[in-house]
């Protein structure tokens, strides 16, 4: 199936909240998805009303269409589930997009690091301090606010036309957009690692899910004093485990492959 088709039911789940994945999945074939992007109705007795107006929108489609070709104007790549790259435990997406010259085998064990603050020389010293470790071992790192991110269809819009932003993240080779929510990316993550986190409900939301997901967490502590780094403090409070240095990062990475 073109991958317009699959960026074009990413832009549909922006606009409808009651389409999801798993109703897609469930409810209409890649055939029929097809018939309703060229404005054929197949689906009457499969489709809600209002999902089905979401499905002939003509907005939408002109949406999609200009934004398809904005991505492949400017040198992007939509990755969908079709492809071999797709990484295999992502769920409940159907594509994401990376620069073209994007290397990463994401199906390869992937290492998620967060840290509160952009600028923390705690955080990027924790981060070169591990990289050569991670790298070694044959392990992706994604880096908070560095390689993943997701973004709104107006905001990509905007991006994709000349924005000075745009520009800088579209130069990053091994960087990831999600057109909806990037919790649902984070599932391809084997192991999460914290160097520093603030008590906000963004952190707290994706400890949550990992912790769903028994995916293992090393958090660094930090002095008490540091306001970027309460809950991580806290969450070694409350029985994460603790990283002190490399060997405590070899010892959970080489258990992951055995």
């Amino acid at each position: 199936m073109d991958k317009i088709y699959y960026l074009w039911l990413e832009v549909l789940r922006e606009n409808n909240i009651q389409i999801n994945y798993e109703y897609i999945k469930n409810n209409i074939s890649y055939s029929n998805i097809m018939a309703l992007f060229n404005g054929e109705n197949n689906c009457k007795d499969k489709l809600n009303i209002s999902i089905l107006q979401s499905f002939l929108d003509k907005n939408i489609k002109e949406r999609t269409t200009n934004l398809y070709n904005k991505i492949k104007e400017n040198n992007l790549k939509i990755i969908t589930r079709e492809d071999k790259e797709f990484p295999q435990k992502v769920e409940n997406i159907f594509c994401i997009i990376t620069n073209n010259n994007f290397s990463k085998n994401l199906n390869n064990k992937n290492v998620y690091m967060y840290y509160a603050n952009y600028f923390s020389k705690a955080a990027i010293g924790i981060t070169r301090y591990n990289y050569e470790t991670i790298k070694e071992l044959g392990y992706n790192l994604f880096c908070e606010y560095e390689d993943i991110d997701s973004i709104k269809i107006d905001k990509l819009e905007k991006y994709l036309n000349n924005s000075n932003d745009g520009k800088y993240l579209f130069s990053m080779d091994n960087y990831i957009f999600y057109i909806a929510d990037e919790i649902a990316l984070l599932s391809m993550m084997d192991l999460v690692i914290i160097a520093e986190a603030k008590y906000e409900g963004y952190i707290v939301e994706k400890i949550n899910y990992f912790a769903e997901k028994s995916t293992p967490i090393l958090v660094y502590p930090s002095s008490i004093f540091n306001k970027n780094s309460y809950f991580s403090n806290y969450l070694i409070k409350q029985g994460a485990d603790i990283a002190l240095g490399k060997n405590d990062l070899l010892f959970v990475l080489k258990s992951l492959s055995c």
